[in-house]
């Protein structure tokens, strides 16, 4: 009977012996995006997710802020329900891809893989954190030179908009000026600074 017993409990021993440890590694940490530029996020294992069942059980989720973690791709490129076309899912083995076709407001948050091919499921850390860049306005102030013949131009310079049709007012002391005349040399296209 005591060898039975040593038997049944050495047999559930092996049970909660953990395999070999995964090791996840996603890049880049963080993405530095202007609304409607596509985004691409990379995600390594230490050893292949390919199960024995011949499925691969890696998933992309992202975390937005105030909500609860949501689930976007499974199975390396299967995309849940509800989840659009643009986000999409790929790769083998070890290493796998997200891809986000138009980076909008609305996708701003912490994306991260998880694989579900070894038991713990492993989530990776640390998580990429996606920050979308806003147009930034420079104005260039007229020389003092300009200033002394009586009369100033000033330069308004935006970067990184989008879509690229853009509406530019002056305004002083919250006021549309009367007399000023305006004039665009060039019309810009979503650009880097």
């Amino acid at each position: 009977l005591k060898m039975r017993c040593l038997a049944q409990f050495l047999g559930l021993l092996m049970l909660w012996i953990p395999g070999k440890d995964i090791e996840m590694i996603q890049t880049p940490l963080s993405l530095l995006i202007t609304s409607g530029e596509p985004a691409s996020i990379s995600c390594r294992s230490n050893q292949s997710l390919l199960n024995s069942d011949g499925n691969t059980y890696l998933n992309w989720l992202v975390h937005k802020p105030g909500q609860s973690p949501q689930r976007l791709i499974y199975k390396i490129s299967n995309r849940d329900s509800g989840i659009p076309d643009k986000f999409s899912g790929s790769g083998s083995g070890t290493d796998f891809t997200l891809k986000i076709s138009s980076v909008e407001v609305e996708d701003v948050g912490v994306y991260y893989c998880m694989q579900g091919t070894y038991s713990p499921n492993t989530v990776v850390k640390p998580k990429t954190k996606t920050i979308l860049l806003g147009p930034t306005v420079s104005i260039f102030q007229p020389s003092p030179e300009e200033l002394k013949s009586g009369s100033a131009s000033l330069v308004c310079f935006v970067n990184n908009f989008y879509p690229k049709e853009i509406d530019i007012k002056w305004k002083v002391d919250g006021e549309s000026p009367e007399g000023i005349k305006s004039a665009f040399l060039m019309s810009l296209e979503r650009c880097r600074g």
